[in-house]
């Protein structure tokens, strides 16, 4: 973007804007002299200088014109103010009557979303606080810390309710994710059953992931769901269970077709046995399984 465009949308800024932004500096300077404060919200965290903070704001309000993601344009917004040194990740938010500092942070699981890590909901009302003798600015922040978690475990459960459903995109099946480093993959196929040593939790993968299925038994090392019995309707639910805990710790699972009670499979001790009354079925299964491995 040119300099002259840039100044254009500046100045459009300055017309909403200018009487707050100049508060800034001093909201800063006052911050400044509490260096405990400082360090609670982030050891490496340097405030910006009063005399860089027209030509950051510009740069912002530049950089924020110019974004085309939606997950960014949706977050994103040109009256927030950066207040950290050489970075985007603390701000301070115009628009509000409140002026509340905060981190953008990045949940990095699918529904991908920006959000505010929160320093001080109210500014203003926190300078006037951290002067009062009974302020306990270690418990301040323990308990910003603690709402934090809570909003990001909200994120997960948000999660898992899109995982069980079907709506969240899963890992692709592959090499090096189908099979264990420790044992060399086999199979066997004798009548109605397949037998496959030497394998990861994820080769339930290789089944329709629309086949319904009830959950017998499932046991992970790092299992935090629980009714998992009514979660897992079918393969795809199994699926994100697994890639959710981790494929390496689970333990072992059993699963039976609700369509046929003579289809079942199991998984324990990196062994994956299935059983099924379709001999044509069992062969593309381990066509399945060959192509990966030869991948």
């Amino acid at each position: 973007m040119k300099f002259q465009e840039k100044e254009k949308l500046f100045s459009k800024f300055l017309a909403i804007w200018k009487a707050k932004l100049d508060k800034i500096p001093a909201i800063l300077k006052y911050l400044s002299a509490y260096p405990e404060i400082i360090r609670n919200i982030d050891e490496n965290f340097k405030p910006i200088s009063i005399e860089e903070l027209y030509t950051s704001q510009l740069e912002w309000i530049s950089l924020v014109a110019q974004l085309d993601n939606p997950i960014e344009t949706n977050f994103f917004k040109d009256f927030w103010v950066p207040v950290q040194k050489d970075g985007y990740d603390y701000f301070i938010d115009l628009s509000s009557a409140s002026l509340p500092l905060f981190e953008a942070n990045y949940f990095f699981f699918e529904p991908y979303r920006w959000y505010k890590k929160y320093v001080f909901k109210d500014l203003t009302q926190f300078l006037t606080d951290i002067d009062k003798p009974e302020f306990d600015t270690e418990n301040y922040f323990k308990n910003i810390t603690s709402n934090n978690w809570s909003e990001i475990q909200g994120f997960f459960r948000e999660r898992d309710e899109l995982g069980f459903s079907g709506k969240i995109s899963l890992t692709q099946i592959d090499k090096d994710n189908l099979f264990s480093e420790v044992v060399k993959s086999e199979y066997t196929l004798q009548n109605n059953s397949i037998v496959i040593t030497g394998i990861n939790s994820v080769i339930v993968g290789l089944l329709p992931i629309e086949w319904s299925i009830k959950l017998e038994k499932f046991k992970a090392k790092y299992n935090r769901h629980e009714n998992l019995g009514e979660k897992i309707k079918n393969i795809k639910a199994l699926l994100y269970l697994i890639q959710s805990v981790g494929l390496l710790s689970v333990d072992s699972y059993t699963i039976t077709l609700n369509s046929n009670n003579n289809c079942k499979a199991s998984f324990k001790d990196n062994t994956f046995v299935f059983e099924y009354d379709d001999n044509s079925f069992l062969n593309n299964l381990i066509d399945k399984y060959e192509n990966i491995r030869n991948q």
